[in-house]
Parts: C-alpha cells; structure tokens; sequence
C-alpha cells in the first residue's frame, strides 16, 4: 500500500484568489473531515510529512497556505516553520488524529503507511 493522505478544511474559505488546489490529495485521502462551523474547531495550518520514515518533518505556521498567504508582494508578515523532528512529527500526528477521530488504539505509529519511495 502507498502513502497516506488526509486533510481537515473549511472549504468556503477558499476561493477566489485563495483557491486551493487539493485535488491530487483529496483523490489520494484515507478520509476526509469538513469543518462544521463550530466554534470550538481548531484553526492550525500544518502538515506532517513521514512522521515514521527517515526524513519525518513538520510544516507549520499563521500563514494561509494561499497564493495571497506565501507569495503576494506586500501582504501580510507571515511565519512558517520547518520543523525536522520524529518527536515533533509524532505530536503532530496525534492531535490530528485526536482532533479527527481517527487515532488508532496501538498509538499514532500503528497505522501509518510508510513510503516506498
């Protein structure tokens, strides 16, 4: 089996010049999760990368990841973070799943699928 993706939006927020294109990831989803409105949603912006491989690493920060969040001249000042730790990715992991429900009962290890690029 290949690589996992999953992925928690609100899509109404995306539109215009803030259009995201997630076509390739929603055709490759385990599941996906749409924000209901609710007022006690999480609003983080981050992505967990081979939390289990050899190089596992997190992408988070404030900035949208739009056209007008991370290359419009001008906009707003913006942070994004590289972060290039198991321990880290392995956190990340787990509040996803916690915020998704799809944590599995073994821990945030037991059912990732490992690349095999």
């Amino acid at each position: 089996s290949g690589p996992t993706a999953r992925y928690f939006l609100n899509p109404a927020h995306y539109t215009g010049t803030n259009r995201v294109n997630l076509l390739p990831a929603r055709a490759d989803a385990l599941g996906t999760a749409w924000d209901s409105g609710e007022q006690d949603l999480v609003h983080s912006k981050y992505a967990i990368i081979d939390p289990n491989g050899l190089h596992p690493f997190v992408i988070h920060g404030a900035a949208n990841w739009t056209y007008s969040g991370l290359a419009t001249p001008n906009a707003n000042d913006e942070s994004i973070l590289f972060l290039r730790h198991r321990d880290i990715a392995q956190a990340f992991l787990t509040h996803f799943r916690t915020m998704t429900g799809t944590l599995p009962a073994g821990g945030p290890e037991s059912d990732v699928t490992e690349s095999s690029d």
